[in-house]
């Protein structure tokens, strides 16, 4: 086996359980050692069904976190840009739902404001949940 990839959960919502339960139950290369959500009840609740032993106030403490390799940002899209410059700042690996141009031009100014061009976080994945939308009604 490889080595195994620590995971950070930002978001306990629909979407954060989904991804959970992807890296939970599919992928042994995979675990998620804390998760955080404004809904405490929602973060007991995924770490419970999934075995993620850390329940957090924050998302601060999960970036700060030095055994996490990558956090899924699964929160509210307009926490995406925060997090995500927080996270490449920490240097975790980030997997993001949409919406990336403006996150990434957020990201990239926060990189070159700290005089590098590259962070500890190489590795942004952006997730789309439809790759193909049609542009006009069947029919």
């Amino acid at each position: 086996m490889s080595k195994q990839i620590h995971f950070g959960l930002i978001g306990a919502g629909r979407i954060g359980r989904v991804h959970a339960e992807t890296l939970t139950f599919r992928l042994p290369e995979a675990k998620i050692l804390a998760v955080t959500d404004i809904d405490s009840e929602a973060a007991q609740a995924l770490a419970a069904h999934c075995g993620i032993p850390t329940v957090t106030d924050s998302a601060d403490e999960i970036l700060a976190n030095p055994a996490i390799d990558a956090v899924l940002i699964c929160s509210p899209t307009g926490t995406h840009a925060e997090l995500i410059v927080k996270a490449a700042e920490a240097g975790k690996h980030i997997f993001c739902e949409k919406p990336l141009p403006l996150i990434l031009a957020r990201s990239m100014r926060a990189r070159r404001g700290r005089g590098r061009r590259r962070s500890t976080a190489d590795w942004i994945q952006p997730a789309l949940r439809r790759k193909l939308r049609p542009c006009a009604p069947r029919g």
